[in-house]
């Protein structure tokens, strides 16, 4: 069985194992190898890592939590990995039913009243931020992620729906109602995306859109709500208009109807 270490092993696995990941999903894990594990464990013979070092790599990374999550399970993909490609015996994964942290305080779902007064203060921010109230508008209205409407682009916009090529699951499309047709039939922008950053060449980023969100939801008395609380909230709601699973399952674009029942 060769030997290897992990900094070693990981030049490897990202030519050879990430042929069907999504270019975002590649920059994200070569970004949490890079930061999180190769710091700690890079000079380690992968052989030689146990339960143990795990442990101790992850309470040290207990001040990130969602990092450190995210990267526990990249480290598991790449243990197992190296079982595949015989640099570690089977069944030796150190990271197999390792308990991750809890994030934060689980799903935030709001309430109407809430819902209203962030509407109230969107109409107040409209002015100079058009395009960032937008997007978040569009969030309430259709419960989709963030990431899909920040970067619509026009040709994504087609007989009064949105055919998006590149959502979290794959392409999909997202039926939308006559008010948000109404909006975006009224909107305009001379860039390929709906929501254009000031170069007008790539879409409004997510650093933009959140600090731009902060700033609303303490004007809402909203504390603590991410965004991504808002796919929360209109999954909630139709969950208590009787919407079928199946039928919401497909609204949000989860690839298993499962993932939907969380709701219920």
């Amino acid at each position: 069985m060769p030997s290897i270490t992990l900094q070693a092993f990981g030049q490897e696995f990202f030519e050879r194992y990430p042929r069907h990941w999504k270019p975002r999903t590649l920059k994200k894990n070569e970004s949490a190898f890079r930061l999180q594990i190769a710091p700690y464990l890079g000079d380690r013979e992968v052989q030689s890592i146990v339960r143990n070092d795990v442990e101790q790599w992850f309470a040290q990374l207990s001040h990130v939590k969602g990092s450190a999550n995210q990267a526990l399970v990249l480290l598991s993909v790449m243990m197992q990995q190296c079982e595949t490609w015989e640099y570690r015996p089977k069944n030796t994964n150190p990271c197999r039913g390792f308990k991750r942290y809890k994030e934060g305080g689980g799903e935030r779902y709001l309430s109407k009243d809430e819902l209203r007064q962030l509407w109230r203060v969107l109409d107040t921010l409209e002015g100079d931020n058009p395009a960032k109230v937008m997007i978040i508008r569009l969030l309430i209205y259709t419960g989709c992620r963030s990431s899909e409407v920040r970067t619509l682009q026009w040709k994504e916009y087609r007989g009064g729906h949105w055919h998006l090529l590149d959502s979290k699951t794959g392409a999909k499309t997202v039926y939308l109602c006559s008010q948000v047709r109404a909006y975006l039939d009224a909107w305009q922008s001379e860039s390929p995306y709906l929501f254009p950053a000031p170069c007008n060449t790539q879409p409004i980023s997510t650093n933009q859109l959140g600090i731009f969100w902060r700033q609303a939801r303490q004007l809402a008395g909203l504390e603590g709500v991410r965004l991504h609380d808002l796919r929360h909230t209109y999954a909630s709601i139709a969950i208590q208009s009787k919407v079928n699973l199946i039928v919401l399952s497909r609204l949000l674009g989860h690839a298993e109807a499962e993932t939907t029942l969380k709701y219920a």
